[in-house]
């Protein structure tokens, strides 16, 4: 469990940011860390009129409800792997941020280009 929450982080650290020109992105499959604001500013440079940005998950307990995820589909196991601590972190981690922060957080969302 300890070895794929750090694995997990330093996947996050490599994707975040714009810059992708490290040799390593070639290995990499297509999801990135990007921004509401780089989305928004790259259609808008190509041409799109509008950009819409929904996320695909509700905003309650959603860093819960990811990682979760993340273990059921890296592990095979259910929330129920997770020590008691963990998930209380998680959970503070949740309840740090208003509804509406999370709203525009985003762990995976839908994106609507109109030219």
């Amino acid at each position: 469990m300890v070895a794929f929450f750090e694995a997990l982080c330093l996947d996050y650290r490599v994707r975040k940011g714009i810059d992708k020109s490290d040799p390593v992105y070639r290995h990499m499959d297509d999801k990135w860390l990007f921004t509401r604001g780089y989305f928004e500013t790259t259609a808008r440079s190509i041409g799109f009129r509008k950009v819409t940005i929904d996320s695909l998950h509700d905003p309650k307990d959603m860093f819960l409800n990811q990682v979760t995820t993340l273990l059921r589909l890296g592990l095979g196991k259910d929330g129920s792997a997770l020590p008691g601590w963990a998930v209380a972190l998680i959970r503070d981690s949740d309840e740090h941020f208003s509804e509406e922060m999370r709203a525009e957080i985003l762990i995976e969302g839908c994106i609507l280009l109109e030219k």
